[in-house]
Protein backbone atom coordinates (compact mmCIF):
# COMPACT_ATOMS: atom_id res chain seq x y z
CA UNK A 1 0.00 0.00 0.00
CA UNK A 2 0.62 3.72 -0.87
CA UNK A 3 -0.02 6.94 0.93
CA UNK A 4 -1.33 9.30 -1.85
CA UNK A 5 -1.09 12.88 -2.00
CA UNK A 6 -4.05 13.42 -0.04
CA UNK A 7 -3.34 11.14 2.54
CA UNK A 8 -5.59 8.06 1.18
CA UNK A 9 -3.93 4.93 1.21
CA UNK A 10 -3.48 2.87 -1.84
CA UNK A 11 -3.45 -0.93 -2.23
CA UNK A 12 -1.42 -1.33 -5.00
CA UNK A 13 -1.69 -4.09 -7.54
CA UNK A 14 0.13 -7.24 -7.07
CA UNK A 15 2.47 -8.68 -8.99
CA UNK A 16 3.26 -13.23 -8.54
CA UNK A 17 6.51 -14.31 -8.48
CA UNK A 18 6.60 -18.07 -9.98
CA UNK A 19 10.42 -19.48 -9.64
CA UNK A 20 12.83 -21.92 -8.50
CA UNK A 21 13.25 -21.12 -4.11
CA UNK A 22 15.33 -24.20 -2.83
CA UNK A 23 18.37 -26.02 -4.78
CA UNK A 24 17.96 -26.16 -8.31
CA UNK A 25 20.57 -26.88 -11.40
CA UNK A 26 23.28 -26.29 -8.88
CA UNK A 27 22.49 -22.76 -7.80
CA UNK A 28 21.68 -22.89 -3.98
CA UNK A 29 18.78 -21.52 -2.28
CA UNK A 30 20.74 -18.25 -1.31
CA UNK A 31 21.14 -17.69 -5.62
CA UNK A 32 17.44 -18.12 -5.74
CA UNK A 33 17.01 -15.77 -2.98
CA UNK A 34 18.93 -12.79 -4.70
CA UNK A 35 17.11 -13.52 -7.95
CA UNK A 36 14.11 -12.85 -5.97
CA UNK A 37 14.86 -9.82 -4.05
CA UNK A 38 15.57 -7.53 -7.73
CA UNK A 39 12.33 -9.10 -8.88
CA UNK A 40 10.85 -7.65 -5.68
CA UNK A 41 12.78 -3.99 -6.59
CA UNK A 42 11.73 -3.93 -9.95
CA UNK A 43 8.26 -4.97 -9.16
CA UNK A 44 8.12 -1.86 -6.60
CA UNK A 45 9.68 0.30 -9.14
CA UNK A 46 6.96 -0.27 -11.44
CA UNK A 47 4.63 0.58 -9.23
CA UNK A 48 3.74 -3.14 -7.88
CA UNK A 49 3.58 -5.21 -4.24
CA UNK A 50 5.47 -8.43 -5.15
CA UNK A 51 5.85 -11.55 -3.29
CA UNK A 52 5.80 -15.40 -4.42
CA UNK A 53 2.57 -17.38 -5.34
CA UNK A 54 3.57 -19.63 -2.45
CA UNK A 55 3.65 -16.77 0.37
CA UNK A 56 0.44 -16.22 1.74
CA UNK A 57 -0.96 -17.62 4.96
CA UNK A 58 -4.43 -17.06 4.81
CA UNK A 59 -5.39 -20.72 4.93
CA UNK A 60 -3.97 -23.61 6.32
CA UNK A 61 -4.37 -25.28 2.53
CA UNK A 62 -1.56 -23.44 1.09
CA UNK A 63 -2.12 -24.89 -2.37
CA UNK A 64 -5.52 -22.95 -2.71
CA UNK A 65 -3.36 -20.07 -2.27
CA UNK A 66 -0.66 -21.23 -4.66
CA UNK A 67 -3.65 -21.65 -7.56
CA UNK A 68 -5.97 -18.33 -6.37
CA UNK A 69 -2.84 -16.00 -6.54
CA UNK A 70 -1.68 -17.99 -10.40
CA UNK A 71 -5.17 -17.28 -10.83
CA UNK A 72 -5.99 -13.69 -9.58
CA UNK A 73 -2.22 -11.59 -9.39
CA UNK A 74 -2.38 -8.80 -11.73
CA UNK A 75 0.90 -9.58 -13.23
CA UNK A 76 2.98 -12.47 -12.52
CA UNK A 77 6.72 -12.93 -13.39
CA UNK A 78 7.94 -16.62 -13.96
CA UNK A 79 11.80 -17.50 -13.89
CA UNK A 80 12.28 -20.65 -15.46
CA UNK A 81 15.81 -20.81 -14.89
CA UNK A 82 16.91 -24.51 -14.45
CA UNK A 83 13.64 -25.80 -15.78
CA UNK A 84 11.65 -26.27 -12.49
CA UNK A 85 8.82 -29.03 -13.20
CA UNK A 86 6.48 -26.59 -10.51
CA UNK A 87 7.38 -23.56 -12.50
CA UNK A 88 6.38 -24.85 -15.37
CA UNK A 89 3.37 -26.56 -13.70
CA UNK A 90 2.46 -23.33 -12.38
CA UNK A 91 3.14 -20.94 -15.76
CA UNK A 92 0.81 -23.33 -17.65
CA UNK A 93 -1.78 -22.57 -15.56
CA UNK A 94 -1.02 -19.16 -15.64
CA UNK A 95 -0.86 -19.05 -19.28
CA UNK A 96 -4.37 -20.70 -19.85
CA UNK A 97 -5.52 -17.44 -18.04
CA UNK A 98 -4.24 -15.24 -20.40
CA UNK A 99 -3.59 -12.73 -18.33
CA UNK A 100 0.11 -10.54 -17.99
CA UNK A 101 2.70 -12.99 -17.52
CA UNK A 102 6.41 -12.20 -17.93
CA UNK A 103 8.74 -15.24 -18.33
CA UNK A 104 12.70 -14.56 -17.49
CA UNK A 105 15.54 -16.79 -17.31
CA UNK A 106 19.54 -16.84 -16.67
CA UNK A 107 21.98 -17.08 -19.79
CA UNK A 108 22.57 -20.45 -19.45
CA UNK A 109 19.08 -22.17 -19.56
CA UNK A 110 18.50 -23.52 -23.03
CA UNK A 111 14.73 -21.94 -24.32
CA UNK A 112 11.78 -24.73 -23.30
CA UNK A 113 10.28 -26.02 -26.70
CA UNK A 114 6.90 -25.47 -25.93
CA UNK A 115 7.02 -21.82 -24.30
CA UNK A 116 9.65 -20.74 -26.96
CA UNK A 117 7.60 -18.30 -28.93
CA UNK A 118 7.49 -16.20 -26.11
CA UNK A 119 9.58 -13.13 -25.65
CA UNK A 120 11.95 -14.19 -22.66
CA UNK A 121 14.10 -11.68 -20.79
CA UNK A 122 17.61 -12.76 -19.93
CA UNK A 123 19.83 -12.17 -16.89
CA UNK A 124 23.50 -13.40 -16.06
CA UNK A 125 23.49 -16.35 -13.97
CA UNK A 126 26.58 -15.63 -12.18
CA UNK A 127 24.01 -12.16 -11.49
CA UNK A 128 27.10 -10.21 -12.49
CA UNK A 129 26.19 -6.20 -11.18
CA UNK A 130 26.49 -3.84 -13.82
CA UNK A 131 24.02 -6.79 -16.63
CA UNK A 132 21.45 -6.98 -13.40
CA UNK A 133 20.65 -3.76 -13.39
CA UNK A 134 20.44 -3.65 -17.30
CA UNK A 135 18.45 -6.80 -16.64
CA UNK A 136 16.10 -5.06 -13.86
CA UNK A 137 15.28 -1.40 -16.12
CA UNK A 138 14.57 -3.96 -18.72
CA UNK A 139 12.24 -5.57 -16.13
CA UNK A 140 10.41 -2.79 -15.02
CA UNK A 141 9.86 -1.74 -18.42
CA UNK A 142 8.34 -4.87 -19.29
CA UNK A 143 5.86 -4.37 -16.75
CA UNK A 144 4.64 -1.34 -17.72
CA UNK A 145 3.99 -2.85 -21.07
CA UNK A 146 2.48 -6.08 -20.03
CA UNK A 147 -0.20 -4.48 -17.72
CA UNK A 148 -1.79 -3.45 -20.62
CA UNK A 149 -1.80 -6.63 -22.26
CA UNK A 150 -5.13 -7.98 -23.70
CA UNK A 151 -6.24 -11.46 -23.96
CA UNK A 152 -5.67 -10.97 -27.64
CA UNK A 153 -1.71 -10.34 -27.14
CA UNK A 154 -1.28 -13.51 -24.65
CA UNK A 155 0.49 -16.33 -25.52
CA UNK A 156 -3.00 -18.62 -26.03
CA UNK A 157 -4.17 -15.24 -28.21
CA UNK A 158 -1.42 -15.43 -30.94
CA UNK A 159 -0.76 -18.76 -31.68
CA UNK A 160 -4.80 -19.25 -32.25
CA UNK A 161 -8.09 -18.23 -32.05
CA UNK A 162 -9.13 -20.34 -29.16
CA UNK A 163 -11.64 -19.09 -26.53
CA UNK A 164 -10.52 -20.35 -23.32
CA UNK A 165 -13.90 -21.34 -20.84
CA UNK A 166 -14.12 -19.16 -17.79
CA UNK A 167 -13.95 -21.09 -14.68
CA UNK A 168 -16.93 -20.00 -12.34
CA UNK A 169 -19.19 -21.69 -9.84
CA UNK A 170 -21.77 -20.53 -7.70
CA UNK A 171 -20.85 -23.24 -5.53
CA UNK A 172 -17.11 -23.71 -6.38
CA UNK A 173 -14.37 -21.18 -6.59
CA UNK A 174 -12.26 -21.60 -9.50
CA UNK A 175 -9.01 -22.13 -7.58
CA UNK A 176 -10.91 -24.94 -5.38
CA UNK A 177 -12.08 -26.73 -8.39
CA UNK A 178 -8.62 -26.67 -10.34
CA UNK A 179 -7.12 -27.60 -6.41
CA UNK A 180 -9.28 -30.62 -6.24
CA UNK A 181 -8.94 -31.77 -10.12
CA UNK A 182 -5.14 -31.25 -9.64
CA UNK A 183 -5.55 -33.90 -6.73
CA UNK A 184 -7.12 -36.29 -8.15
CA UNK A 185 -4.22 -36.32 -11.08
CA UNK A 186 -1.97 -36.82 -9.55
CA UNK A 187 -2.93 -39.31 -7.43
CA UNK A 188 -4.02 -41.54 -10.48
CA UNK A 189 -0.51 -40.71 -11.85
CA UNK A 190 1.06 -42.34 -9.19
CA UNK A 191 0.79 -45.97 -9.04
CA UNK A 192 0.18 -47.51 -5.20
CA UNK A 193 3.33 -50.12 -5.45
CA UNK A 194 5.63 -47.22 -6.51
CA UNK A 195 4.17 -44.37 -3.82
CA UNK A 196 7.29 -42.61 -2.04
CA UNK A 197 6.52 -40.21 0.80
CA UNK A 198 8.16 -36.66 -1.04
CA UNK A 199 9.16 -34.78 2.62
CA UNK A 200 8.84 -31.39 0.76
CA UNK A 201 11.00 -28.99 2.21
CA UNK A 202 9.39 -26.66 4.60
CA UNK A 203 11.14 -23.40 6.31
CA UNK A 204 9.33 -23.30 9.75
CA UNK A 205 8.49 -19.70 10.77
CA UNK A 206 7.47 -19.71 14.14
CA UNK A 207 8.37 -23.18 15.21
CA UNK A 208 12.54 -22.54 14.83
CA UNK A 209 14.20 -25.37 14.63
CA UNK A 210 11.31 -27.59 14.16
CA UNK A 211 11.45 -30.96 11.75
CA UNK A 212 8.73 -33.20 9.93
CA UNK A 213 9.60 -36.24 8.50
CA UNK A 214 7.18 -38.80 6.59
CA UNK A 215 8.25 -42.39 6.71
CA UNK A 216 5.99 -45.31 4.83
CA UNK A 217 4.39 -47.59 6.57
CA UNK A 218 1.87 -48.99 4.27
CA UNK A 219 0.28 -48.21 0.97
CA UNK A 220 -1.63 -44.48 1.98
CA UNK A 221 -0.40 -44.56 5.21
CA UNK A 222 2.62 -43.34 7.08
CA UNK A 223 4.36 -41.91 10.18
CA UNK A 224 5.36 -38.10 10.52
CA UNK A 225 8.29 -37.83 12.99
CA UNK A 226 8.06 -34.34 13.79
CA UNK A 227 10.75 -32.42 16.24
CA UNK A 228 10.91 -29.59 18.16
CA UNK A 229 6.82 -28.80 18.26
CA UNK A 230 5.45 -29.08 21.68
CA UNK A 231 2.23 -31.82 22.19
CA UNK A 232 -0.27 -29.15 22.45
CA UNK A 233 0.91 -27.24 18.87
CA UNK A 234 0.79 -30.65 17.14
CA UNK A 235 -2.42 -31.69 18.34
CA UNK A 236 -4.09 -28.56 17.52
CA UNK A 237 -2.31 -28.84 14.13
CA UNK A 238 -4.12 -31.67 13.73
CA UNK A 239 -7.11 -31.20 15.13
CA UNK A 240 -7.35 -27.55 12.09
CA UNK A 241 -6.30 -30.62 9.58
CA UNK A 242 -9.54 -32.62 10.39
CA UNK A 243 -11.87 -29.55 9.55
CA UNK A 244 -10.67 -29.54 6.12
CA UNK A 245 -11.12 -31.87 3.07
CA UNK A 246 -8.06 -33.61 3.22
CA UNK A 247 -8.95 -37.42 2.98
CA UNK A 248 -6.83 -38.69 6.00
CA UNK A 249 -6.86 -39.45 9.36
CA UNK A 250 -4.92 -39.46 12.30
CA UNK A 251 -3.45 -41.51 15.15
CA UNK A 252 -3.07 -40.41 18.80
CA UNK A 253 0.25 -38.84 18.72
CA UNK A 254 3.49 -41.06 20.63
CA UNK A 255 5.45 -38.72 22.48
CA UNK A 256 8.88 -40.42 22.78
CA UNK A 257 10.80 -37.42 24.13
CA UNK A 258 9.96 -33.65 24.74
CA UNK A 259 11.29 -32.78 21.10
CA UNK A 260 10.17 -35.60 19.84
CA UNK A 261 6.31 -36.75 18.50
CA UNK A 262 5.33 -39.47 16.44
CA UNK A 263 1.86 -39.34 14.55
CA UNK A 264 0.22 -41.69 12.42
CA UNK A 265 -1.47 -40.69 8.94
CA UNK A 266 -3.73 -42.58 6.71
CA UNK A 267 -5.27 -42.07 3.98
CA UNK A 268 -5.52 -41.32 -0.01
CA UNK A 269 -3.77 -37.90 -0.01
CA UNK A 270 -1.00 -38.79 2.76
CA UNK A 271 1.33 -39.48 -0.67
CA UNK A 272 0.78 -35.80 -1.93
CA UNK A 273 2.82 -33.18 -1.49
CA UNK A 274 0.08 -30.85 -1.43
CA UNK A 275 -1.09 -32.94 1.56
CA UNK A 276 2.39 -33.37 3.52
CA UNK A 277 2.71 -29.18 2.84
CA UNK A 278 -0.12 -28.45 4.17
CA UNK A 279 0.27 -30.36 7.38
CA UNK A 280 3.38 -28.58 8.42
CA UNK A 281 1.99 -25.53 7.22
CA UNK A 282 -0.68 -25.93 10.29
CA UNK A 283 1.66 -27.54 12.57
CA UNK A 284 3.79 -24.18 12.09
CA UNK A 285 0.78 -22.27 12.29
CA UNK A 286 -0.63 -23.94 15.43
CA UNK A 287 -1.22 -22.04 18.57
CA UNK A 288 0.04 -23.80 21.59
CA UNK A 289 -2.60 -24.57 24.85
Amino acid sequence: MTKEADGETKIQPTCGIVMPISECDGRPETHWSDVRDIITEAAKSAGYNARLVSDTFETNLIHTEIIRNIYEDEIIICDVSGRNPNVFFELGIRMATQKPTIIIKDDKTIYPFDTSTNRYIQYPRDLRHPLMEKFKTELIAMIGKVKHQTEDQSFIGQIGPFKIPKIESTEVSASEAILQRLNEIERKMTPPETRRVINPAYKFRFHPGAEVKFRNIDIDEVDACIRNIDAAAINDAIETMCQTDWKVSFNVPHILENDHTHVGIAGPDVMTKSFQTAFMKALDDAIPF
